[in-house]
C-alpha cells in the first residue's frame, strides 16, 4: 500500500482546522464550566496562600495594620527601690530588717565551707558585726568544722531613729538554730548542741551607710531563750 504524506504547510492547516473544529464543537455551557473550574483553583490557590501568611504572622507576630512583625517589647526597668511608695520610716524598717536575715543567710552559706573570705559577708554586715562573723568562721576553718542547715529567724523591729527618715533601726529576734548544727570534717556532729542555747534572743543594730543598710553590730547574751 502507498504511503501517503502531507506537505509540511498542509500538515500545520490540517492540524489548525482540526483544533478550531473542536474548540468549535465545545458547547457554551462547556465552555463556561472550564472556566468555572480555572476560577475555582484559583480561589482555593489564594485561600491557601492567605492562610498560610495568616498563620505566619500569628508566628511572628505581625501588624494587622502593616503585617509586619510587632517588636519585642523591653523588660521594665528594674526598680531603683524595693519599696518606692512606702514611707520614709517603713521603708526603712522594712530594708533594715532585709539586710539583718541577709547577714545571717551569708553567715549560714560561707558556714558551710568556714569561708572567712566570703564576700557576702560585707554586703550585709560592717564594723563590729562583720568582724565577729569572719573571726567565727576563722576559728571553724582552723578546726574544721562547719554547719548544715538554716537558722530560723523572727526579727522585729523595736527602734528607728530619726522617727520620720530613720538611719539606724533596732531588731530584736528570736533565733531557732535547731536544724543549723555544726559538724565535722566526716559530716558527724561537732559536739552535742545545748537546747538551751537552741532558741536565743539576739540583739541587732542596722545603720544605712549612703543608700545601703548594713548590721553594725549584734549581741546575744549568754543564757538568753526565748
Amino acid at each position: 500500500m502507498q504511503n501517503l504524506s502531507i506537505p509540511p504547510t498542509a500538515a500545520l492547516s490540517h492540524e489548525r482546522s482540526l483544533l478550531q473544529t473542536t474548540l468549535r464543537g465545545h458547547s457554551k455551557n462547556g465552555f463556561s464550566r472550564l472556566a468555572g473550574g480555572r476560577a475555582v483553583r484559583l480561589a482555593a490557590r489564594g485561600l491557601l496562600l492567605a492562610a498560610l501568611l495568616a498563620a505566619l504572622c500569628g508566628a511572628l507576630g505581625c501588624d494587622r495594620q502593616s503585617g509586619s512583625p510587632r517588636p519585642t517589647p523591653s523588660p521594665p526597668a528594674p526598680s531603683l527601690s524595693a519599696s518606692p511608695s512606702l514611707p520614709p520610716d517603713v521603708a526603712a524598717r522594712n530594708d533594715a530588717v532585709a539586710a539583718y536575715t541577709g547577714m545571717w543567710a551569708a553567715f549560714a552559706h560561707a558556714g558551710e565551707t568556714a569561708d572567712y573570705k566570703s564576700p557576702e559577708l560585707p554586703r550585709y554586715a560592717t564594723g563590729e558585726a562583720l568582724t565577729r562573723l569572719v573571726n567565727a568562721l576563722r576559728t571553724n576553718h582552723g578546726k574544721k568544722r562547719y554547719y548544715r542547715g538554716r537558722p530560723i529567724l523572727a526579727p522585729e523591729v523595736t527602734a528607728a531613729e530619726p522617727k520620720d527618715t530613720p538611719t539606724r533601726v533596732t531588731i530584736l529576734d528570736c533565733e531557732d538554730s535547731r536544724n543549723w548544727l555544726a559538724v565535722d570534717a566526716d559530716g558527724k556532729p561537732d559536739g552535742t548542741p545545748d537546747p538551751s542555747s537552741q532558741r536565743q534572743q539576739v540583739e541587732a543594730t542596722v545603720v544605712k551607710t549612703g543608700a545601703v543598710w548594713k548590721v553594725s553590730r549584734f549581741v546575744a547574751p549568754e543564757g538568753s531563750s526565748c
